[in-house]
């Protein structure tokens, strides 16, 4: 892991933070004499959020070879419930569904709602229940959250 050390004085050391604070974890480690020393340490959360995915890809697919729409070889695990709406079904493997390319792209550029429709017929009310009910758990997505998730997609856990 690398480290940078960086001695700043006090008055200027909040611009300082303020600039490095969304890509870097911050630690302060010494205040003394009107300066501080400021670690600053790469953030590990997309390096381990972009392994987690490609794990949480390869799992799906592994277990779901074609297309659930039109039966071709699956290319990608769609998200049925985005990312951006539940956190807690990111790495859910039931809220994955197998698509094909060329499927995928119709399915996000069409605004056809008859792409969603179908897969709720296809995968069942049941499903789409469970996944209603488990969109609304609340997930601090921290450091040891995506350790936990690459270590159960790793040993297939899911």
């Amino acid at each position: 892991m690398k480290y940078i050390f960086i001695y700043v004085i006090i008055q200027e050391w909040k611009s300082a933070v303020k600039s490095a604070e969304k890509k870097y974890q911050l630690y302060i480690s010494k205040k003394r004499n009107g300066f501080a020393w400021i670690v600053i340490m790469k953030n590990p959360i997309p390096r381990l959020r972009n392994e987690a995915d490609r794990l949480y890809q390869e799992a799906g697919m592994k277990n779901n070879p074609n297309c659930l729409l039109c039966g071709k070889p699956a290319q990608c695990l769609h998200h049925f419930i985005a990312k951006s709406v539940s956190s807690a079904l990111r790495y859910e493997l039931k809220n994955g569904i197998p698509i094909c390319a060329a499927d995928h792209f119709r399915l996000h550029n069409s605004g056809d709602p008859e792409y969603e429709l179908k897969i709720q017929r296809i995968k069942g009310k049941k499903w789409y229940d469970d996944l209603q009910r488990l969109r609304i758990i609340p997930v601090n997505t921290n450091k040891k959250y995506y350790e936990e998730i690459i270590e159960c997609l790793s040993t297939n856990k899911f």
